[in-house]
């Protein structure tokens, strides 16, 4: 029989497992092509062992543009006495291209064909190359939103997306997707535990039904698992009522649960009710029902099969009959999350991606799976080309405006917006991606209410946010951050609580300047004391 109060002490108790680093844990899905990011494919080179009798491209990494580039005049050939690669050389003034040494004016007459450059060939202006690519430092290189298959750029295609030709489209957007019948599908699972769709106000997101170990409970999207993890970080919303699981004075089935869930078809987003049963709602003390905190608009009720947790949780958690769906961070303030350097001596520590909300840019970052420390940060990502769809395609900071329907699950992002009239106050008119959305302006989210509706209760010019419990009897650290005020027109340290708040919330005095800086000066950045 399986006992949830173990597994509950197991996820919880973050830390106490050791973890060895594997050999494979920056391993590529697939094998690299001209343009590929050297950090997201499997490099082929002298040496490795093959089996095949087959000619190569022989291929390296450009460390200057972390890119994928080609030695021209020579090959990687199967020597399948050896079982292994070898490299071979093109007689002078040749190239090798379709699988053999061509002359080298031939290689040239192809490559100058306006409008007939493929992926990694010669160019000198953009017309010299094909659809969905540009000229770039002499080479055809896909544009942001193409990948680059067989030489060619294909669109990327996010998950629930038709029209794609290959899985490598929708890989682009999510790893290991997969293209089925001309439609991206979530991965099928990973170590047997079954992915599932899920349709948000943002888009369709890929959910693990479960987590390892007996632990019953579905995980948010992000941050993505990898399966050599025991257990999976949590970033699903943590219930501030929870009790003590080995406290014998509470009666079976009333202990309150350590994670949130909630009810997709309440439309009372201000009521806490601690089991599910209600909208994503946070809470104070005395956690009742008319102490609940508004969060609707950063997180997200997820939808997803709750019945095999309820009956595996019964007796100990009774969670709610109308729960439906977990609590995670929505897209925009997922994004905004700020990375938390691991220590690099730390058993466990991998290679990830974050999107700086400030900068606008996916950066490679070395992450803990078990430091808890803080809030873990659903702004992690195995590849960067997932950072990229995920919150470089959308409004830099803050949530873009929605259209207006009875339950927010199921609003949707108002898109091809023209000019600014188009857009309610406090948005402009951006193109993101492929698309127009209106997202929030610099001064809405450089202001008191940050990008996020008013709270009448606080009397502060910045939202310090809420504790947040890492156990039932242990809060996440607090922090300093950093924040805008329009009053004093400049940035402003104060303590961070830890957990929720608004967009005006900055790591550092950097950011918070670099972010909000437009609203001092028009032009150029403003004038320090001591400068």
């Amino acid at each position: 029989m399986f006992c949830w109060t173990t597994a509950i002490a197991t996820i919880m108790l973050i830390g106490t497992a050791v973890l060895l680093i594997c050999s494979d844990l920056a391993r590529a899905i697939t094998t690299c092509r001209i343009s590929n990011q050297c950090d997201q494919c499997r490099l082929l080179s002298a040496g490795q062992k093959c089996l095949k009798d087959k000619r190569y491209e022989h291929l390296f990494c450009d460390t200057a543009n972390n890119r994928i580039d080609i030695h021209e005049n020579s090959y990687l050939f199967c020597d399948t006495k050896k079982n292994k690669l070898i490299t071979k050389h093109c007689a002078p003034g040749k190239y090798f291209i379709n699988g053999t040494c061509s002359d080298v004016h031939q290689r040239h007459k192809r490559r100058f064909v306006a409008g007939s450059g493929h992926v990694g060939d010669y160019c000198s202006v953009n017309d010299d190359c094909l659809n969905g690519m540009f000229c770039s430092d002499g080479t055809c290189t896909c544009r942001n939103m193409f990948v680059a298959i067989h030489g060619y750029c294909y669109l990327k295609k996010n998950i629930g997306d038709n029209g794609c030709q290959y899985s490598e489209q929708c890989n682009a957007a999510w790893p290991g997707a997969r293209c089925i019948e001309n439609k991206c599908e979530c991965p099928s699972d990973i170590n047997g535990i079954p992915y599932v769709q899920v349709r948000t106000r943002d888009g369709v997101v890929c959910i693990l039904l479960s987590g390892e170990d007996n632990d019953p409970v579905p995980k948010c999207p992000l941050p993505e698992y990898d399966d050599d993890l025991l257990t999976m970080p949590i970033s699903q919303l943590r219930n501030p009522a929870m009790t003590d699981p080995n406290d014998y004075d509470i009666f079976s089935g009333e202990q309150i649960n350590p994670l949130q869930f909630c009810s997709s078809t309440s439309t009372d987003y201000n009521t806490f009710v601690a089991n599910g049963g209600a909208a994503c709602t946070y809470a104070t003390e005395p956690y009742q029902s008319d102490n609940g905190v508004y969060i609707a608009d950063i997180y997200d009720c997820i939808v997803v099969p709750l019945n095999n947790m309820k009956l595996a949780m019964k007796g100990i958690y009774n969670i709610h009959p109308e729960a439906d769906g977990i609590c995670c961070p929505n897209r925009a303030f997922t994004c905004i999350q700020p990375k938390h350097e691991a220590k690099s001596n730390e058993a466990g520590v991998r290679p990830r991606w974050w999107f700086n909300s400030v900068t606008g840019i996916c950066e490679l970052f070395m992450w803990d799976p078990w430091d808890e420390t803080e809030v873990q940060s659903p702004n992690n990502f195995k590849t960067r080309e997932h950072c990229e769809s995920y919150c470089r395609d959308t409004c830099k900071r803050g949530s873009p405006q929605y259209s207006v329907g009875g339950i927010l699950n199921e609003e949707e992002p108002i898109t091809n917006c023209q000019t600014m009239s188009s857009c309610s106050s406090n948005f402009e008119c951006k193109t993101t991606g492929w698309r127009q959305l209106c997202c929030p302006s610099v001064a809405s989210i450089c202001s008191i209410a940050g990008g996020r509706p008013f709270d009448i209760s606080r009397h502060t010019n910045f939202d310090p946010g809420y504790s947040m419990k890492r156990m039932f009897n242990l809060n996440f650290e607090k922090s300093r951050r950093y924040y805008y005020d329009p009053d004093q027109s400049r940035c402003i340290s104060f303590t961070y609580n830890g957990a929720l708040g608004n967009f005006n919330n900055f790591k550092s005095l950097s950011d918070c300047e670099l972010f909000c800086e437009r609203l001092q000066c028009k032009y150029g950045t403003p004038l320090k004391i001591g400068q």
